[in-house]
This record gives C-alpha cells, structure tokens and sequence, in this order.
C-alpha cells in the first residue's frame, strides 16, 4: 500500500476502485500513488465554474494512466448555489464551491451506482481531515461510509490518504511521476512548484 492508504476489510478480494476524479491534486495525487487498484476515473459535472479545465485535466491524466473515464452530469446542482446568494448574518455572500453543503454526499451517490455496475470494490475519495468544508470531517465521512455500505455490500468507500498532510501526499505523488503536468490541476494555488522542485524528494519515505 502507499503511504497513508487504509487498510481495507481483509474480504480476500483485490481492491478495484472507482476514483473520483475532481481536477484537483488531491484525486491527481491518488490516481498517481494507487494507479494499480484503479478501475475507473469518475467525473462529476455538477455546475462548478471550472469544469472545462477540470474536463481537459480528467482527460490529460487518464490517457497518461491509461484509465477509462465516465462523465455524470449534475449542473443545475451547482448553478443553484451560484444563482441563489447565501443569506448569513442578513447580509448576502456569493457562495465558494468549497462550501457547497453536501457535495461530497452528491459526488459519492453518483459514483455508487457506477461502482456498481463496473464491479468495483471501493470508492476513492480525494479529501483530508485538515481541510475546511464540514463534509470532510471525520463524522462526516464515517456516515458516508455507512450509506455507501447501506447501498451496496460489496463496495466500500475509502479516503487513501484522509490523514496524512497534504503536501507530503503531495512531494510523494510529484516524486513518483515528477513528469506529470500538476500545474493543469485546478488547485495550483496551494503548491509552491519551486519548492517542490528544489526539494530532496529522496529523503521521502
């Protein structure tokens, strides 16, 4: 297993996971690190302002991996939160997609049916518990975990890398695959690249 990944229910069955694929370097980091228990890449287009380069970078990394792809398509779900303002405090605020209440609770029941049908034993999902959205919370992602069990026996939800820091996931990806292209990730804003490329990646475990 790579760093960070859970150990999933000894079932004496391989793992074959449906990765959601969201564009950024979180499931970028996954797909590079456990390629080989990949089946699928999944991409949801639920209306975020990004999803054409989210779309290019899904297609980038999954002819690089080798992997097939299968798009859903959710958009009224996301243009609700940019056509409807959050009333906080009674003063209106524009919504950021990171606050999007629910949406990993969206993604993963989209990806369920597919996992399904592709016979797939687990559900990757790119989060980590240092982040800020509440559905990313461990409470949060334990009921996940149960719905998905709830929905369907044979297939587990997993978060490979919940606990590790991010940008240590991060070096490991960048050192496994340093030909890669993250800066088409649609969260480049968090890497520090020169910093990456200085680093002694060597002295990673």
């Amino acid at each position: 297993m790579a760093i960070g990944a859970t150990n999933p229910e000894d079932t004496g069955r391989p793992v074959e996971a449906c990765l959601l694929f969201g564009g950024g370097y979180d499931s970028a980091s996954i797909l590079i690190l456990r390629h080989q228990d990949i089946k699928v890449l999944v991409f949801v287009d639920y209306g975020q302002r990004d999803v054409v380069e989210e779309r290019d970078y899904l297609d980038m990394m999954a002819e690089s991996y080798e992997k097939p792809r299968i798009v859903l398509s959710a958009p009224d779900w996301g243009r609700m939160y940019q056509t409807h303002p959050m009333f906080v405090g009674g003063k209106t605020q524009k919504h950021d997609e990171l606050t999007l209440v629910g949406r990993n609770m969206m993604l993963v029941s989209m990806a369920l049916p597919v996992a399904h049908v592709m016979g797939c034993s687990h559900i990757f999902l790119g989060i980590t518990e240092n982040t800020a959205p509440l559905d990313t919370k461990k409470p949060y992602l334990e009921i996940l975990k149960q719905l998905v069990k709830a929905g369907d026996g044979d297939v587990q939800l997993d978060a490979p890398f919940y606990s590790d820091s991010r940008d240590r996931v991060f070096q490991r990806a960048f050192r496994e695959d340093p030909l890669i292209d993250f800066a088409h990730t649609t969260s480049p804003r968090v890497v520090d690249f020169d910093k990456l490329n200085d680093a002694d990646l060597s002295e990673l475990p």
